[in-house]
């Protein structure tokens, strides 16, 4: 039903008070893996951010990349346009999707 937070006239408020519910360790486990992948994922993403437009990782190891950027002194338009740059962007968030997955997993 849209307007979830709206209380329908005939719900009594006892209902709240019949749910049973407890933090458990259960539950601050779940919370602290959630709030530990969510920092993760943060650093992740300013990490990779800036390591990709480093000049000494991309002429080690991207160097098509580098010779573009330095080629474009004024416009910065499509510097980083690779295919084998944003496979490596995006193998780091796969490696994260299946490490988070697996510890999903551990959890239940």
């Amino acid at each position: 039903m849209p307007g979830g937070s709206i209380v329908e006239a005939g719900v009594p408020k006892e209902r709240a008070e019949e749910y049973k519910g407890r933090v458990t360790a259960y539950v601050i486990i779940a919370c602290l893996v959630a709030a530990v992948g969510g920092s993760f994922f943060g650093y992740d993403i300013g990490i990779s951010g800036r390591v990709t437009s480093m000049d000494g990782f991309l002429e080690k190891f991207f160097p098509e990349v580098y010779r573009n950027k330095n080629l474009a002194h004024e416009n910065n338009y499509c510097n980083y346009n690779n295919q084998k740059l944003a496979a490596f962007t995006s193998s780091l968030y796969l490696a994260s999707l299946v490490s988070s997955l697996y510890l999903a997993g551990l959890d239940s």
